[in-house]
């Protein structure tokens, strides 16, 4: 597995809540990661030794106070997701204590990110191996409770599309 991760053979699918919105329904954001200049703990985008990173945020739905996004990154940099939507796309996971922007979901305990597709060759017949893992029972319940639904045939379509 771990060689397909290096080949960059595996595609990997994120839902995230974010706030606010995403300006636009798909967002291409390409921006080197490195260590903050400041602040050691964290990762940035304006820094001049960054590692490329290439991140896709496809807006799935817009409901009360939040947004749903699936998050596809063809890079796999520390925080690359949290550091993209924060810095490039002027959002933030709710619940992101770090990268966070202000948000009315205050009470929420955690990141509402979550690792939801997994696409990759089997190792040895090469055929396509998917899976998808439910959505957490807190990530859920946030979602009714803020009207976002996750049309998983939508979420899908755009899991499994070729990305640059």
């Amino acid at each position: 597995m771990s060689r397909l991760f290096a080949l960059r053979q595996v595609r990997k699918g994120y839902l995230a809540a974010v706030y606010p919105a995403l300006p636009r329904d798909h967002m291409r954001v390409e921006a080197p990661i490195g260590r903050h200049p400041v602040n050691r703990k964290k990762m940035s985008t304006s820094t001049r030794a960054g590692r490329p990173a290439v991140s896709h945020f496809f807006e799935l739905c817009r409901g009360q106070s939040a947004s749903l996004v699936l998050a596809r990154i063809l890079t796999g940099r520390t925080h690359q997701i949290r550091v993209h939507l924060h810095d490039e796309c002027n959002a933030g996971v709710i619940g992101d204590q770090i990268y966070r922007r202000r948000s009315p979901h205050t009470s929420v305990s955690r990141q509402l990110l979550h690792a939801w597709y997994l696409a990759f060759p089997h190792p040895e017949t090469g055929k396509e191996i998917e899976i998808t893992a439910p959505v957490p029972e807190d990530f859920s319940r946030f979602m009714r409770e803020t009207q976002l639904t996750l049309d998983q045939d939508k979420a899908l379509r755009l899991a499994r599309k070729t990305l640059t």
